[in-house]
């Protein structure tokens, strides 16, 4: 730069400052002189700097709101709906506790898979993810997709490894080394060392099968240019081939608990199979059976391989009886007997169930003993079916029928399977009571059943001696827990579990735990102090079998709901220990369990104590969080879709019914709910409900049930009440609470009390019916799937053939009585005996597919309504059956709105409530339009 430019640059520099001096000297002058002019002066700039701050927080507000706009909730969101999954395979939790596999999905779109750091960290994420594991001994996930690949990713290195085309994958361990092996659908097997990366691939592979703590797998391979397959023993470790076997059609192997043994199955040409079994040794496999056995009188063969004994000397199999070769001709009809322990329509229902047996071979002379013979089947809890000692009930007839049919009672046999002693046990509980074998073997566990809840009783093996290990337990049911027709029932107690080398029972009063000793010669211990609370415990784990027995060091995880508020809680107790609870109260949310490892049945690291388990609450999605104490949750996923929506708001409430007896209920209002405003009311019931005020109702397209959220979303209140029952009466306890809900809820001033409406579905669709057949207090009524003539349903028969008499005598229905005994309880709770009652305008949902309640029930009412002249309408969906799914269930939901719209909010109606649809347009109108020509449906056809 030259002088004179700089000198010039210099000179214009001083003239701006002097100006600008000047106008501030002049300015200055004004402002002290004129009181006035300041203050104008002070009222521009303070406008002037709020409108620039108002047009700042505008553009804020407008960016915000185009990112977390909240929106109304429409059908469509339904099937969209992103859900945690919180069982296997789709989460998972590494042995470490260092990092946690989920998946979120929905109905209409595949789940998304999330690899994260327990810290929180998110390490990866796939698309349509199938399956999540972790693997044991190194840090590595593996996730498989619904399109038959699989990627291998190191959690450390974030180093992955994709598979296209596989067929099926294994892990197995040998002490501190794991492998994985891919089986790709080209027949190429490849074998990964996961501690070394070393890799090895074999050709031809068919099929292959793994044991976990062996360093081998059984390859069973296609042999070049001819049919036969070969067996081949694979040392992974040191990749060398040993064959085994060679032959036609294996289509089941299995190990035994050493893996030092196999057994397969072979197919035969006459459609028989044949059983090879032996050392994992070249010349060690012989044939140990083959086609036909025939115990009893029918021909039997083959179905499956159950398990080697725990001694290996012996091997289970499943067998089935042969289908007969001919028909002959003739008359083709069925004979049903009064003499049948099963009715005709169940016995052709099991005819397309093969009856099962179950043999065992001894696999030293090839012998074969039967275990099971027809009408008996071996009872598992807490034991395994192939152990010494097999537990047997045996009954022609169906449990359902125990409480009259003889044939049903059923005998208890002890049946060894070294031996083929079988032992009787003389029944001292009701016939329907629950049995088990206790882990080993020491002594038979009767306890109460749903039919005949009772005491916990042992039977002692070695000395046949019984003992009533309960008697001294207090009884705490209450009316509630003895409302469902069981009459014989006197205590709520049931075994949950044992101790390590059965050194005590654990037994549940239906709130507290007990410590029991199996000889009955201890006092029973309480173990907790529940009842005082309020809570009824249960266990948050798997405590049955021999493997997940309560060992001395060992925490037991219970999981307890307080009655009256629902609020959850956690108590850890040691059971070898008196006054051991600890409790920790959380709120006003549900705790469900997560299951992707197998620990008890809740996901655990297998390492240090640390759980993975889902919570929500009534107004907050299920989302999965990590917990080391049951004191305090770390989240792991955060999915929170209702967020996005103008939600409802959910309170837990209660008032009396109008027998004066306390009741519970679940309120739903608008997220948009004014004091000021008057709602139309909806009440929605089925049995007990309010234990779900903590549920979180997750919106799925299936079901009959109200769908709280569409109409708690859009403009209504809606109430969900408990039902209390009496038995052979049910019908007064409807209307006791649902009357009670109704009193209660138009008490409110923000309630049109002249616009309620009630929806049931299944005993709720019969609850509507009875209601509106028994009160004239609601406006609109919708029934689902419900039962209306009570005589005809008691005489009906299930899916699986047997007869519907056992819900009305000992369930649901609550009507112990027979209808030839007590023929008025039933009149009086058949609402198609009472149409002439009905002025409620009730809409109808029933199908011709559904086999729980049938279709005549639900024609027949709307048949009789239309001849009285009610207004009534039936919906009936070719594809539905006991409820709706997919489109119909929009549909349904659509119409149910348009309904409760025109009843409750005065709407005009559409076209299919004003003049319905013709069958010869049926798929090509609908009828959703507003009728513009008649604004409300007419009186009915009679004059």
């Amino acid at each position: 730069m030259t002088d004179s430019n700089a000198r010039r640059q210099q000179y214009e520099h001083e003239k701006l400052s002097l100006s600008l001096n000047k106008d501030s000297i002049l300015w200055s002058y004004f402002l002290e002189n004129n009181f006035m002019l300041r203050y104008y002066y002070f009222c521009w700039t303070l406008f002037f700097v709020s409108l620039q701050i108002c047009v700042s927080l505008s553009v804020q507000c407008q960016h915000i709101n185009s990112h977390y706009q909240k929106k109304q909730f429409d059908t469509c969101d339904i099937a969209s709906w992103p859900e945690v999954r919180v069982t296997n395979p789709q989460v998972a939790i590494s042995d470490d506790g260092n990092y946690v596999a989920y998946s979120l999905g929905s109905l209409q779109r595949p789940p998304i898979g999330y690899i994260k750091k327990t810290a929180g960290e998110l390490i990866d994420s796939f698309r349509e993810v199938r399956q999540l594991q972790f693997c044991k001994l190194s840090h590595h996930v593996i996730v498989t997709f619904s399109k038959d690949s699989l990627c291998l990713l190191d959690v450390r290195t974030l180093k992955k490894d994709f598979f296209p085309a596989v067929r099926m994958f294994r892990l197995f361990k040998q002490n501190s080394e794991e492998w994985m092996m891919i089986l790709f659908k080209n027949g190429i097997l490849l074998s990964i060392n996961l501690k070394t990366r070393n890799r090895c691939t074999h050709t031809g592979v068919h099929q292959f099968y793994t044991y976990d703590g062996g360093a081998h797998c059984i390859l069973l391979k296609n042999l070049d240019g001819k049919d036969d397959l070969v067996l081949q023993m694979l040392n992974v470790k040191f990749n060398k081939m040993q064959p085994l076997w060679q032959g036609k059609g294996i289509d089941q192997l299995i190990f035994s608990s050493s893996g030092k043994q196999i057994a397969f199955r072979t197919s035969n040409p006459d459609h028989t199979h044949s059983v090879w079994a032996g050392k994992c040794t070249p010349g060690q496999l012989k044939l140990i059976f083959s086609g036909h056995m025939a115990p009893g009188d029918k021909g039997y063969r083959i179905n499956s391989l159950v398990n080697f004994s725990p001694d290996e000397q012996r091997l289970f199999l499943q067998i089935e009886p042969l289908k007969p070769a001919r028909v002959l001709p003739g008359a083709k009809l069925n004979v049903w007997s009064y003499l049948d322990p099963k009715l005709q329509s169940q016995q052709i229902k099991e005819l397309n169930i093969s009856e099962i047996r179950l043999v065992v071979i001894d696999l030293q002379d090839f012998t074969l003993r039967a275990l099971t013979e027809e009408g008996e089947r071996p009872l598992t809890r807490w034991r395994s079916i192939w152990d010494d000692l097999v537990l047997i009930i045996k009954r022609k007839g169906h449990w359902s029928e125990s409480n009259w049919n003889d044939s049903a009672k059923g005998a208890l046999i002890l049946k060894s399977s070294i031996s083929g002693v079988q032992t009787e046990i003389d029944l001292k509980l009701p016939p329907s009571a629950q049995w088990a074998l206790s882990p080993t073997s020491k002594f038979i566990i009767g306890y109460q059943s749903e039919l005949d809840p009772t005491d916990v009783w042992s039977y002692e093996i070695g000395t046949g001696i019984y003992r009533n290990l309960t008697a001294s337990i207090p009884s705490t049911m209450t009316a509630d827990m003895s409302d469902e027709g069981r009459s014989a029932r006197k205590k709520g107690v049931v075994p949950i579990g044992w101790a390590a080398n059965e050194q005590f029972l654990l037994v549940s009063d239906g709130y507290d735990i007990w410590r029991i000793d199996p000889f009955a010669k201890v006092h029973p211990v309480r173990l907790t102090h529940a009842k005082e609370k309020q809570i009824r415990l249960v266990p948050f784990t798997n405590y049955e079998d021999a493997a997940q027995a309560v060992r001395r060091n060992q925490t037991m995880i219970l999981y307890g709901c307080h009655e009256m508020t629902n609020q959850s809680s956690f108590c850890l107790i040691n059971p070898y220990l008196k006054n051991s609870e600890k409790w920790h109260f959380q709120g006003d949310y549900q705790f469900v369990k997560a299951t992707g490892n197998v620990w008890g049945d809740l996901a655990k690291a297998n390492d240090v104590n640390m759980f993975l388990v889902g919570r929500e609450s009534g107004t907050e999605s299920r989302n999965l969080f990590l917990t080391a104490d049951f004191a305090s949750f770390l989240p792991v996923s955060l999915n929170h879709p209702e967020r996005n929506f103008y939600w409802h708001n959910s309170q837990l409430v209660h008032f009396a019914d109008r027998a004066g007896i306390a009741t519970k209920g679940i309120l739903y209002k608008p997220a948009s709910f004014n004091a000021k405003s008057k709602y139309p009311v909806i009440i929605h019931y089925y049995d007990k409900k309010s234990k779900a005020a903590n549920t979180f109702l997750t919106p799925r397209p299936g079901g009959g049930e109200l769908d709280v959220n569409w109409f708690a979303t859009h403009g209504y209140v809606v109430l969900v009440t408990d039902i209390h029952y009496q038995l052979d009466n049910p019908g007064a306890g409807i209307l006791n609470a649902v009357l009670g809900a109704a009193d209660y809820i138009s008490q409110f001033p923000w309630v049109d009390s002249t616009k309620i409406g009630i929806q049931g579905h299944s005993f709720g669709g019969f609850e509507t019916n009875y209601l509106i057949s028994h009160s004239h207090r609601f406006a609109a009524a919708i029934s689902s799937s419900g039962m209306t003539e009570l005589i005809v349903d008691y005489l009906s028969i299930w899916p699986g053939g047997n007869a519907k008499s056992e819900i009305y005598e000992l369930g649901q229905s609550r009507m112990p009585s027979r209808p030839w005994t007590n023929t008025r309880a039933y009149i009086d709770h058949s609402p198609i005996l009472h149409i002439d009652s009905i002025q409620t305008p009730v809409l109808l949902i029933h199908n011709r597919n559904d086999s729980n309640v049938h279709f005549v029930q639900g024609v027949s009412f709307f048949i009789g309504l239309r001849r009285a002249g009610k207004v009534a309408w039936l919906l009936e969906y070719d594809n539905g059956g006991h409820g709706l799914t997919g489109i119909d269930y929009i549909d349904g939901l659509i119409r149910s709105y348009q309904f409760f719209n025109h009843y409750l909010k005065g709407e005009p109606a559409p076209v299919w409530m004003t003049k319905g649809i013709p069958a010869r347009l049926k798929g090509r109108e609908w009828g959703f339009e507003i009728d513009s020509a008649i604004t409300s449906p007419p009186p009915g056809l009679t004059k």
